[in-house]
């Protein structure tokens, strides 16, 4: 991506960060992007190990062009994602969404 403007916008699932939304004529979408896709690199910085906010920064101070590798989430492992940040967010506490193998908090997440 060349333009300053990515032309889209993000969420935190998880502390992952999403596409949300992509402006008709915005760069990333000439680009190939697509909404629920997950940002897995800003260049050559891994995003796995960034928190959300990290990830963003990236975003905003990488050089251009960019270069974004982005990973689809299925709808329906995104809405298992989302539900799980909500239960987080409530202090319900983590709860299996069917994708982990323990007790571990990364191990829930879909990616």
């Amino acid at each position: 991506i060349d333009q300053e403007m990515l032309g889209l916008t993000v969420e935190n699932v998880l502390e992952r960060t999403i596409i949300r939304t992509l402006l008709p004529e915005g760069a990333a979408k000439h680009a190939g992007a697509q909404v629920g896709s997950l940002i897995a690199k800003v260049g050559n910085i891994d995003t796995s190990n960034l928190t959300h906010f990290e990830t963003i920064d990236e975003l905003r101070q990488s050089q251009r062009p960019l270069k974004l590798t982005l990973r689809h989430i299925g709808k329906d492992v995104l809405m298992r994602a989302r539900e799980e940040m909500g239960r987080l967010i409530r202090g319900r506490g983590l709860s299996a969404i069917g994708l982990g193998d323990g007790d571990d908090v990364k191990s829930t997440k879909p990616w």
